[in-house]
């Protein structure tokens, strides 16, 4: 139905002709103050208005309204004129569009409805199933409902509609059957059981595909993240965020926080609980039970190290937990809608989204009906929640619909009176909370890559494949196993480990395997403390450049060569001859790294007997006594590389 003139927005009364009923849907359009036009839901109370309806977005310029009964409206259709028009403070104008008698319309079969095009010139028969073309109502009987609504279902099932519609209203029944899980949408409740068992079949988790929203708004906390600065978070919130009724300390909501962001190596971050017990979304601006709440917002939001502030108020919110001496009062979701929006003002008007990412967390499933705390309230409350989320660019995360069901809770929530409330996750259900809400905050895709800690394994025929060219830096923190082959360049055929800490601390072991290795054998090498570089491998021989003729002296023998341990000791092998001996003559050097830190003589055998060498700082291998041509040896040369 449609007003004709100026009304008061409470109370039953008449409309057109048409006396109003709870629930009836109301468009209103003769206000004096223009503000105050649109469509309400019909109270004995105050009028609100529908719940499809409070946003500039669904009242938009164009959108229609067919008005179906009425002494002067009926069948006649009108327009939104307002664009983007401001709730409560913008005028909203209605014009006359059409009527239905005006308009040839197609005849249509039953479960359609006429859908026009964008300009109104052609209408469609689309198949539209509605509980109340099979008999459901408000006023029905339970089993006339149950029969009803299942048969709907039923039919929407067997032509592979999705969804089934749900007019205004509370409609009561019994369990339903609905075994290809047909969608239940609309403005109405289907309401299963009593009292303190009864539940709401059509959830809000049927509407969205997604229990994210928002996530773009993450891009602040993420940058730090992947900076790995130092990144602060705080938590805001009811008993739920405080950890009441939990009893092991590391499933309390900012240890769970700071746990996940050091497994996946955010290793700088950390989180404070500002959870206050028994606290609703007004609490903070009203200084309720005290101002140190909000002395601890204005803190957070001055220190530019806090990246993140995550909020999950709504337990305590509806009416029937009102604490009289904090001041809350109402009974609809509006109030909870103006304090969070108040509040969420308040925030952004301190930091913008660029430099403080927000999350808003729903309130988890409670049974709680006798103070309002049931699936009734957060239904309603949550759409509320998600709309506020994109108005104040926050991250919006559901934890209530994928653990709706708080009437049937066990052991992942408190009993405290064994009387079926319950109000509190125990630590299992606190880890699926914010489980969630640390999958979004520590995105798997931003700390892979920035993590300190990540694990890392490349196969064989991996597109990641390892280069010993390869700069230090260019490796992942943490762990990475990669596939080495000596086609690749690497010094043998076997499995790479690189590690790389956050000091910067860059480490490579490669283990050898395959055929021809059957005694195995491992090689390292290290990062340079100063510069993006590597240093030599350890275990790998190297040819020994020789000088003033000498040779290898070969016949069987080992080749002259040289290695470094993984301890620093360099090692030289093999026999030599036909060099000259005079005493101080060069017969080898070292390259830098292989280098002693002060000169050291070594005892070789050579034909005659024994012979001296000794190794200079600058590398250099010279005859100190006894040379000989016939050979000499290397073996004995062991010593600490600086």
């Amino acid at each position: 139905m449609a007003t004709t003139v100026n009304i008061a927005l409470h109370g039953l009364q008449t409309i057109d002709g048409v006396a109003t009923a709870v629930g009836d849907r109301v468009l209103v359009k003769n206000q004096a103050t223009a503000s105050e036009n649109g469509i309400y839901t019909a109270s004995d109370g105050q009028w609100y208005r529908a719940a499809d309806a409070r946003t500039s977005r669904t009242i938009q310029k164009g959108t229609t309204v067919h008005v179906q009964v009425g002494m002067v409206n009926e069948n006649r259709i009108y327009g939104f004129q307002t664009v983007d028009p401001a709730i409560g403070t913008d005028p909203i104008a209605l014009e006359f569009y059409t009527s239905a008698a005006s308009i040839n319309l197609p005849a249509i079969a039953a479960n359609t409805i006429l859908v026009a095009d964008s300009d109104a010139s052609a209408y469609e028969a689309v198949r539209f199933v509605s509980i109340s073309s099979y008999g459901a109502s408000t006023g029905a009987g339970t089993a006339t409902n149950t029969t009803a609504i299942n048969a709907a279902i039923a039919y929407a099932a067997g032509l592979r509609i999705r969804e089934v519609y749900v007019p205004d209203g509370t409609f009561v029944s019994n369990a339903l059957t609905n075994p290809n899980g047909v969608k239940l949408v609309g403005p109405g409740k289907i309401m299963i059981g009593t009292l303190s068992t009864q539940y709401k079949a059509n959830s809000t988790s049927d509407f969205y595909d997604s229990h994210y929203d928002g996530l773009e708004y993450l891009a602040a906390v993420h940058q730090a993240l992947a900076g790995q600065n130092v990144c602060r978070a705080a938590l805001y919130g009811d008993s739920t965020v405080v950890g009441v009724s939990v009893t092991d300390n590391q499933y309390l909501p900012h240890t769970l926080l700071d746990r996940t962001a050091f497994q996946r190596g955010a290793f700088y971050f950390s989180t404070a609980n500002r959870g206050v017990s028994g606290t609703f979304a007004g609490a903070i601006l009203a200084g309720l039970p005290d101002f140190t709440a909000l002395g601890q917002l204005n803190s957070d939001l001055a220190d530019p190290e806090t990246k993140l502030i995550v909020i999950k108020y709504m337990v305590n919110d509806p009416s029937g937990w009102g604490v009289p001496a904090w001041g809350q009062i109402g009974d609809t979701v509006e109030y909870y809608s103006e304090n969070m929006k108040n509040l969420l003002a308040y925030i952004r008007a301190a930091r913008s989204v660029s430099g403080l990412s927000v999350v808003l967390v729903t309130g988890n499933s409670v049974n709680d009906p006798a103070t309002g705390r049931d699936q009734q309230w957060f239904e309603k409350a949550i759409p509320v929640l998600r709309k506020l989320a994109r108005d104040y660019q926050c991250t919006f995360v559901d934890v209530y619909s994928p653990f709706s069901d708080a009437v049937h809770a066990g052991s992942w929530m408190d009993d405290l009176a064994s009387d079926g409330v319950h109000i509190h996750p125990k630590e299992i259900m606190q880890a699926w909370i914010w489980g969630r809400v640390a999958d979004a905050v520590f995105n798997r895709t931003v700390m892979e890559r920035f993590g300190y800690n990540a694990v890392n394994v490349y196969s064989s025929t991996s597109l990641h494949a390892a280069t010993p060219g390869a700069l230090p830096d260019n490796f992942p923190y943490g762990i990475s196993i990669y596939r080495a082959t000596a086609v690749q360049g690497w010094p043998i055929d076997g499995a790479l480990i690189v590690h790389r800490t956050p000091d910067q601390i860059v480490s490579q072991k490669l283990f050898a395997y395959g055929a021809g290795n059957a005694n195995g054998h491992s090689m390292s090498r290290y990062a340079d403390s100063v510069g993006n570089s590597w240093k030599r491998w350890s275990r790998v021989e190297t040819a020994l450049p020789l000088s003033n003729g000498w040779v290898d002296y070969a016949s069987g023998w080992a080749p002259p060569m040289y290695s470094i341990s993984d301890d620093g000791y360099v090692q030289v092998q093999g026999r030599i001859k036909s060099g000259t001996i005079t005493a101080n003559t060069t017969v080898a050097t070292l390259p830098a790294g292989f280098r002693p830190s002060s000169a050291i003589d070594f005892v070789v055998p050579t034909s005659g007997g024994i012979g001296q060498l000794y190794v200079n700082t600058d590398g250099t291998v010279k005859i100190l006594s006894g040379g000989d041509a016939t050979y000499t040896s290397l073996n004995p040369i062991r010593f600490r590389a600086t």
